[in-house]
C-alpha cells in the first residue's frame, strides 16, 4: 500500500468537494505512482473525528457491484493509501484557504484517518464520466438481481 507522505503537500492542487469527500489533483514532479491521479479523503464535521482505519467504502462498492455491470478496463482505477495526520495537516494548512467559506465553516479534512483513495483523474480526459451514487446503485442492483 502506498504511503501518501512520500509526496509533499505542496505537490497536490485543491479540485472539489462535496458533502463526504474533499479532492486533491497530483501535480508534482512526474511519479508514475501519482501522475493523473486524485486523492479523495473524508471529511470530519466538527468535532467528531472518525477514527477509521479502514479501506473507504467506494473501494469495495466498485470491486462488489460496479464491475459486475462494467468491464474493468472502463473503471477508474482505485486504490488505497496510507495516511499519516502530520501530513493530512500540512495538505489542510496550505489548501483551506481555496475551498468555499461555506465548506470551510462546515467541516474539515478528518485528521483522524489512516487511509484514503488515490484514483483515476476523471477530469479534462477523452472519455465520459458518469457518477453513480451509491445510495441508488445499491438499490438498482438489489432490484435487478
Amino acid at each position: 500500500m502506498d504511503q501518501i507522505s512520500w509526496t509533499l503537500a505542496s505537490h497536490w492542487k485543491y479540485v472539489s468537494e462535496g458533502g463526504a469527500t474533499i479532492v486533491f489533483s497530483y501535480t508534482g514532479p512526474s511519479n508514475v505512482s501519482y501522475d493523473g491521479m486524485v486523492l479523495r479523503l473524508r471529511k470530519a464535521t466538527g468535532e467528531m473525528p472518525s477514527a477509521l482505519d479502514e479501506d473507504d467504502p467506494i473501494i469495495e462498492f466498485q470491486t462488489k457491484c460496479i464491475e459486475r455491470l462494467l468491464p474493468q478496463e472502463n473503471l477508474p482505477k482505485l486504490r488505497s493509501v496510507r495516511l499519516e495526520r502530520e501530513w493530512l495537516e500540512r495538505l489542510g494548512e496550505l489548501h483551506e484557504n481555496r475551498r468555499p467559506e461555506a465548506r470551510q465553516a462546515k467541516d474539515h479534512i478528518d485528521l483522524s484517518r489512516k487511509r484514503a483513495v488515490l484514483a483515476t483523474d476523471l477530469v479534462g480526459g477523452d472519455w465520459i464520466a458518469v457518477e453513480i451514487k451509491v445510495r441508488f446503485m445499491c438499490a438498482s442492483v438489489l432490484l435487478s438481481l
